[in-house]
C-alpha cells in the first residue's frame, strides 16, 4: 500500500491526477484481489493450527486434572 501511494505521488507529478488514478486503481484490480486471497489463506490455516493446538492442550489438561483428582 505505501509502494502504491508512493507511485502514485510519482506519477502525479508527471502525469497530473490521471496518473495519480492510474496508480490506485491499478493496484486495485491487480493487488488487491491477491493480497485478500493470500490474508484468507493466511487466516484460515493459522485458525485451524492454532485452534488445534489449543484444543489438544485443553485435552491433556482435562487429563492431567482428573488423574489429579483420583
Amino acid at each position: 500500500m505505501g509502494t502504491t501511494l508512493t507511485d502514485a505521488i510519482l506519477n502525479s507529478t508527471r502525469w497530473g491526477k490521471s496518473g495519480f488514478d492510474s496508480a490506485v486503481l491499478g493496484w486495485l484490480r491487480y493487488g488487491l484481489p491477491l493480497f485478500i486471497i493470500y490474508g484468507i489463506l493466511h487466516g484460515l490455516t493459522m485458525g485451524y493450527l492454532l485452534g488445534n493446538e489449543v484444543k489438544n492442550k485443553g485435552q491433556k489438561m482435562k487429563i492431567t486434572t482428573r488423574q489429579q483428582v483420583l
